[in-house]
C-alpha cells in the first residue's frame, strides 16, 4: 500500500447478516445493535484466501458472484478505505474481499449518523461524517 493515506474502517466485530444480488452487490453488516453498515460495490472486485484469488463482477449477472455469497455470516476482522479509492476488507476466516477504484463510483460505505465512504469515479474517496482519523 505503500505511503497512501488509508482510514480505518469502523467495521471490527461486524458480521454480514445479508447478501444481496443485482446490478450490483450489497453486503449488510451488522452486530447486536440497531444500527447497520451498507457495503454497495457496483464494478469488479477480488475475494483472496490463501493461494485463491477469484475476480468477480456483478455486471456479469447473478451467477458470477455466486462465490461472494460464502460471506453471509462471516465476521470482519477489520476495513480500509485507501486515498486512491480503493477498499480493503479483511475476514476473520483469512479472506480479504477488495474493490480498486474505477471510472465509476466503485462502491460505497454507508452506516449510522450520516457516515459515507464513496470510491470516486476516477479514484479518490468522498468522505462524509467519518468521525475517524487517517
Amino acid at each position: 500500500m505503500g505511503s497512501e493515506a488509508s482510514w480505518e474502517l469502523p467495521l471490527d466485530g461486524l458480521r454480514v447478516v445479508q447478501c444481496r444480488v443485482d446490478y450490483g452487490f450489497t453486503l449488510i453488516l451488522g452486530d447486536d445493535s440497531p444500527d447497520a453498515f451498507e457495503l454497495r460495490i457496483e464494478g469488479g472486485f477480488e475475494l483472496l484466501g490463501g493461494s485463491a484469488k477469484t475476480k468477480l463482477d456483478p455486471s456479469t449477472g447473478p451467477p458470477a458472484i455466486a462465490p461472494a455469497l460464502s460471506l453471509l455470516n462471516k465476521e470482519i476482522d477489520g476495513g480500509q478505505a485507501l486515498e486512491n479509492g480503493e477498499l480493503i476488507v479483511q475476514f476473520t476466516h483469512g479472506v480479504l474481499l477488495r474493490v480498486s477504484p474505477s471510472e465509476f463510483e466503485a462502491w460505497t460505505l454507508s452506516g449510522p449518523s450520516g457516515f459515507r465512504f464513496v470510491s470516486l469515479a476516477g479514484g479518490g474517496l468522498g468522505i462524509w461524517n467519518r468521525g475517524l482519523s487517517s
